[in-house]
């Protein structure tokens, strides 16, 4: 999935049967779209690829830090330029 936005206008998570979860960009801005992810898909595992509006009002270099640390969860991966 991808371009949810959902701190425009929220998305409603059904469950599927899936073995992975994959989220291309544009869930939120900033970490808001991972720490959702990572509550609402919490019966499969994930990848988490940011897009430009997870960026939006951040240092790039920085943010990616803050994913890569974050990547250590294994239950929703960050995936950026330096994964």
């Amino acid at each position: 999935m991808s371009d949810l936005h959902i701190d425009d206008c929220g998305y409603k998570v059904t469950d599927v049967d899936a073995d992975l979860i994959v989220l291309a960009g544009d869930i939120a801005e900033g970490r808001l779209g991972l720490d959702w992810a990572r509550k609402q898909f919490r019966y499969a595992p994930g990848q988490y690829v940011s897009g430009n509006h997870e960026y939006y009002g951040f240092d790039i270099s920085e943010f990616d830090t803050d994913l890569a640390a974050r990547a250590k969860d294994p239950s929703f991966s960050p995936i950026n330029g330096s994964s």
